[in-house]
């Protein structure tokens, strides 16, 4: 088997869950972060599904370059 292939196989395949991760991760630092230091519950929120939707949009565009 190509090992370029293979790599790319593997990546595609998994770079929906990086993805993911990184959204969850993102959105919980910064959200926390925002109510440790004293912003409203809704900012915070709000901010950290704010970055949620930033990585996945990124998610996206990735996604449609590599599959074409």
């Amino acid at each position: 088997m190509d090992i370029g292939r293979a790599v790319e196989s593997w990546f595609r395949e998994h770079v929906a869950v990086w993805f993911l991760a990184l959204a969850l991760l993102t959105g919980a630092l910064y959200g926390g972060g925002q109510f440790l230091l004293g912003g409203s519950t809704t900012v915070a929120l709000a901010s950290g599904v704010g970055w949620g939707v930033l990585w996945a949009g990124g998610f996206l565009v990735v996604r449609g370059l590599l599959s074409e």
